[in-house]
């Protein structure tokens, strides 16, 4: 499919599509329900493999990804809200609180702590 967005963006993936249906694909990829963990990793894999991936209220646990796909928010405080939004932006750079920011990313693997500690510092280009 040709589009303007296409056109002008010149992205250097296909884009992809997120439908709300009740009902699941043949054949889709799904999260165990009950296993913990970031969507991310699952949409890229359907950016690179071109695969359908279903996400459930009941399969869908990370607590980022739930309000994004409609399923309401799980944070039980603002410093939560704050700390994911910091999460997925700029890292401990834009954090309002950094030792709030800190002390949740001690609870992340090392790879992606130190990630999200210097993650603020690299130039990104928009």
């Amino acid at each position: 499919m040709e589009t303007n967005i296409i056109k002008y963006l010149k992205p250097n993936f296909k884009p992809i599509v997120f439908l709300k249906t009740d009902v699941k694909p043949e054949n889709a990829l799904e999260k165990r329900k009950g296993s913990y963990g970031c969507l991310m990793t699952k949409i890229a894999k359907v950016i690179r493999d071109r695969e359908t991936f279903v996400v459930s209220e009941e399969s869908c646990s990370c607590p980022g990804a739930m309000p994004g796909f409609g399923f309401g928010s799980r944070f039980k405080e603002e410093k939560d809200i704050e700390n994911h939004a910091s999460f997925l932006s700029f890292g401990l750079e834009c954090a309002p609180n950094k030792e709030s920011f800190e002390k949740f990313l001690d609870n992340k693997p090392k790879a992606r702590r130190e990630f999200f500690r210097k993650r603020g510092t690299y130039p990104f280009k928009l």
